[in-house]
């Protein structure tokens, strides 16, 4: 273990922006210098201090002015530095799950500490022997952790003025106030990196389904290639253990490359890759069909994205896009118990569970918005009002407060529409954001997408078109990654 633990208020980066001058380092780095923590643990890496990684985090949008660090970006982030398979524990998930993983061995990771009241859970985050960890919510890296005396013991190396450092029992000293925490594997690191890569650009055929191979496989299937199949079901990891650029989630709803992976394959798309999934691939690939994806069936996979490097399918329409995000956000809405909290393209926001982070969220997981903005209207009721949160990604027309139905021949698919008008005639009311699916019914109201979507079969509902529009955004067809 790297001894060496940084502080946000030392050195050159205390008063640097995180992301403003007005939010430095010192005041919200946590999540930054414990990323650092982690990074230093690799021989290639063990120079690195906090300032070498802030150019990333604020390039990728990962810190929030007044927020700190996104739970996105500390899992993002993980990623990049080359921990592949992160366990991601929520507040909601078991402890006992958090120290099966840890048992495992040779495991590192970070804590999310809560502290103080939450207004939000009402209640108080305390420890069973009164220790204070943060007035609100602070990051700290564990470099160790053992089960001794029927407790279990984290390292810990923390960056703040309290300077927690050494070793504390979850039992006694944590207990009560751990909110989140991500774990990675400390020997799942390759100091030295294989190429992934020829000189040619051909993949190298080594049975590893390392980032490269996952990024030559969203290209054949026509998806955004981050190097990266998301939110599986890690009980059924066994049946791919030659993958290795894969994130699981507690309760996870498939990958769109793994969607378009079973379409590729004539299976029903769930987005999850399982025993089915790898027989039909080892199928097409004239490999053994025992169920499991190894370095045979990988190699042969290799082999034959260096062969047919021409996508299978078209690159999709923005239009399209815009509706499969909004698909996969009411999936994930569907299927977590937070509704929008902890999903993996926002973070923690002050609209909770409304129409405003639904519509933040698809646009999140497009690009167009980075995680903690949003779109929203002021003045709602009275038709006045002004949207606020686009950038130059997006062009607002303000529609004079005319019905849906008026302005048919105006909205397109893909439309963001916010209304403020008030139907009910209550000071105060009538305000809502949604996203137009593009078609109407013969009575004229329109087919939406919005944070109700999830609730209604993950279909999209329709709308009363007598509703008065405020405004309609239109996204730039050139920013849809």
């Amino acid at each position: 273990m790297n001894t060496k633990i940084f502080r946000q208020y030392d050195g050159p980066w205390a008063k640097k922006p995180y992301p403003t001058r007005g939010c430095t380092v010192s005041g919200a780095g946590c999540g930054l210098v414990a990323l650092t923590h982690i990074a230093i643990e690799q021989d290639s890496k063990k120079n690195w201090t906090p300032e070498t990684l802030r150019p990333y985090m604020l390039k990728h949008g990962y810190a929030i002015a007044g927020q700190g660090t996104t739970w996105n970006g500390m899992t993002q982030t993980l990623h990049y530095l080359g921990y592949e398979n992160v366990r991601y524990i929520t507040e909601a998930t078991p402890m006992k799950d958090a120290f099966a993983e840890l048992n495992k061995g040779n495991r590192i990771g970070i804590i999310l500490f809560y502290g103080g009241y939450s207004k939000r859970y009402k209640k108080w985050y305390r420890t069973p022997d009164g220790t204070v960890w943060t007035a609100s919510g602070h990051y700290i890296m564990f470099g160790s952790y053992k089960y001794e005396n029927g407790k279990h013991w984290f390292y810990l190396k923390d960056s703040g003025g309290r300077k927690h450092d050494g070793w504390y029992s979850y039992e006694t000293s944590m207990k009560g106030c751990v909110g989140q925490m991500w774990i990675v594997e400390r020997t799942g690191v390759q100091t030295t990196p294989a190429k992934a890569t020829t000189a040619d650009g051909k993949l190298v055929v080594d049975g590893i389904g390392g980032t490269g191979t996952v990024k030559a496989l969203q290209k054949f299937l026509g998806v955004t290639a981050d190097g990266i199949i998301s939110s599986q079901d890690k009980n059924l990891k066994k049946y791919y253990p030659a993958l290795k650029s894969v994130s699981f989630a507690d309760k996870p709803i498939g990958s769109v490359t793994v969607r378009m992976l079973q379409k590729w394959l004539g299976i029903s798309p769930d987005g999850l890759l399982g025993k089915q999934s790898v027989t039909t691939l080892q199928k097409k690939l004239g490999v053994t069909a025992d169920g499991v994806l190894g370095a045979a069936t990988m190699k042969a996979l290799q082999k034959y994205l260096n062969e047919h490097t021409k996508a299978v399918y078209p690159k999709l329409t923005m239009v399209q896009k815009i509706m499969q995000a909004c698909v996969e956000q009411s999936v994930w809405m569907k299927n977590s118990k937070y509704g929008w909290e902890g999903d993996p393209t926002v973070a923690k926001s002050k609209f909770k569970a409304t129409c405003v982070t639904y519509v933040a969220c698809v646009l999140q997981r497009l690009g167009i918005l980075k995680p903690g903005e949003f779109i929203w209207q002021s003045g709602r009721g009275y038709g006045t009002g002004k949207v606020y949160g686009t950038n130059s990604k997006m062009k607002v027309t303000y529609m004079g407060n005319k019905t849906l139905k008026s302005l048919k021949n105006q909205l397109k698919a893909g439309d963001i529409i916010l209304l403020d008008d008030n139907k009910s005639g209550k000071k105060g009311s009538g305000g809502h954001i949604f996203i137009l699916e593009g078609r109407w019914t013969k009575d004229g109201d329109p087919y939406i997408w919005d944070n109700e979507t999830a609730y209604k079969n993950r279909r999209s509902r329709v709308y009363d078109g007598n509703r008065k529009v405020l405004a309609r955004v239109r996204i730039d067809e050139q920013a849809v990654k």
